[in-house]
């Protein structure tokens, strides 16, 4: 009877740590597969930011264009003719401004999409400028602040992680 027991225990004790290990086994699988789906997380993350980085350059060298141009106007406009700041500008170069304000609204957009914002989030990050102007001053003080945006955007691309 002593040996029926101890044999008994013994069972019970093989039984117990087969249990146990069979808990450690399902336990394991579900740590693989979180560890696989995270993985999974990480290459999708990965792949999609390598699809921006076109993107973003792309966005980057027409932004340092648009930049470059608008300094080119202020500083002909600011040094050779600061007497003409109150003045209407003439119909060839309000058609000069108004490509430079349909280029500062693709820019706009282009980033929108870049950085997946809605419009609201657009609208709160970077209002956009109503494009309105009677002369010169309004001119550059309007392109001045939409320089200041796209500057601005190409630092948050630059910063921000996709």
């Amino acid at each position: 009877m002593l040996n029926v027991k101890k044999k008994n225990k013994k069972e019970n004790g093989v039984k117990s740590r087969l249990k146990e290990a069979k808990k450690m086994e399902a336990e394991a699988e579900r740590s693989l597969a979180v560890a696989r789906a995270k993985l999974a997380h990480a290459m999708i993350e990965w792949i999609q930011s390598l699809r921006k980085d076109p993107l973003i350059r792309s966005f980057e060298e027409r932004a340092t264009l648009y930049a470059t141009s608008l300094r080119n106007l202020f500083k002909f406009l600011v040094e050779s003719r600061p007497e003409k700041m109150n003045e209407a500008p003439s119909p060839a170069a309000r058609r000069n401004i108004e490509n430079f304000i349909r280029t500062y609204r693709s820019l706009r957009i282009d980033f929108q999409k870049i950085a997946n914002l809605s419009d609201e989030d657009m609208e709160k990050l970077f209002p956009e400028e109503s494009g309105y102007f009677e002369t010169w001053a309004d001119a550059v003080s309007m392109l001045d602040n939409m320089l200041h945006q796209v500057v601005q955007m190409v630092a948050y691309l630059q910063r921000a992680k996709f």
